[in-house]
């Protein structure tokens, strides 16, 4: 279950983040002005020792961060006395703020609607686990400097970034799945 819970929270995180970058290109095909990047770390350019100091120190907030959301998930549900109540109630929190910080534009806006119930839906469904995968991916897509050019001198970052995604996802295809040993895979002769 671990594997599928990394697995599910690193796909549905790269997914949302997908979502970011999809509602950045709809903003210039239809000529809505665009701010800049809050989510990018400069610092990465200084080279690939600040993406593994960056990816530690996300994996921390990320942990702190789906604690929060299932303690806020609790505290709503004793209160309206269901999950699914408690859980709307905290993505319609979750949106709001959204729009009242930054989420102005309409792509923004549905990025912000669906990321919200993709996360509560991670952290809900699968736990913990799934939660700090989903924000890992989600932030180590956002706030890296990634290029197709691997040649060029920031390079390096989109190798290390894609390195660590891939790392994730191969862990949690492979223990999703389990291993079989040659023992137990022998059928019993009697």
């Amino acid at each position: 279950m671990v594997g599928r819970d990394v697995l599910i929270g690193t796909v549905l995180g790269l997914a949302v983040a997908a979502l970011l970058c999809l509602a950045g290109w709809i903003k210039e095909w239809a000529a809505i002005p665009i701010p800049p990047n809050r989510t990018l770390d400069v610092s990465l350019l200084d080279g690939q020792l600040g993406l593994v100091a960056l990816a530690l120190s996300k994996l921390v907030e990320s942990i702190w961060a789906q604690i929060g959301v299932l303690l806020l998930v609790a505290v709503i549900q004793r209160w309206v006395r269901r999950e699914r109540l408690a859980a709307a109630i905290l993505w319609l929190a979750m949106v709001s703020l959204a729009y009242l910080t930054y989420a102005r534009s309409w792509p923004v806006l549905t990025h912000a609607i669906l990321g919200a119930a993709l996360l509560i839906i991670t952290v809900t469904r699968f736990g913990l686990i799934a939660g700090v995968a989903f924000q890992l991916a989600f932030t180590l897509v956002t706030a890296s400097i990634l290029t197709p050019n691997i040649t060029a001198w920031y390079g390096g970052t989109t190798v290390l970034v894609m390195a660590i995604l891939a790392a994730l996802l191969c862990y949690g295809f492979s223990v999703s799945i389990g291993r079989t040993t040659g023992s137990a895979a022998r059928p019993d002769p009697a």
